[in-house]
């Protein structure tokens, strides 16, 4: 759990870096994350994801659904991209490993979904569940 965690953080790291933002925004988070008490409202928001959006789950089996339908990942980035009309953003989630067993394939799963999100170049979000209604900020 802990190395799947690493991963999604590393993934959101590179995929933050590209941005010009990133330093005030480390900066500001570094500043909220030594407050003394934290909030609900700190890590998470209530964003759906939009309508336009299109939505990559990873299941607690390592299984990779598209807008609800089973993918392999093989074919995610050819999906991608023969989107119509082409999604505004790709919102991203994964379960938590089922058990040790289900742990590796959920891993490689969310590594390989995460490199055809990034290749994407579409904006993207992380959120908590398979329902999208809850983006979580950064926590790394």
């Amino acid at each position: 759990m802990k190395r799947l965690w690493l991963i999604c953080c590393t993934l959101v790291l590179v995929a933050l870096a590209s941005h010009s933002w990133w330093s005030h925004s480390t900066r500001h988070w570094t500043a909220r994350n030594h407050a003394s008490t934290l909030r609900h409202a700190d890590f998470f928001l209530d964003r759906p994801c939009p309508d336009s959006g299109v939505r990559i789950y990873v299941s607690e089996y390592g299984v990779v659904t598209l807008n609800g339908r089973v993918i392999n990942l093989e074919d995610l980035r050819e999906a991608l991209v023969s989107l119509k009309p082409a999604p505004s953003e790709v919102c991203f989630s994964h379960g938590t490993p089922a058990s040790q067993e289900t742990e590796t394939a959920v891993s490689a799963a969310v590594v390989a979904a995460g490199r055809t999100i990034l290749d994407s170049k579409l904006p993207r979000s992380t959120y908590t569940d398979a329902t999208f209604q809850t983006q979580e900020k950064c926590a790394c």
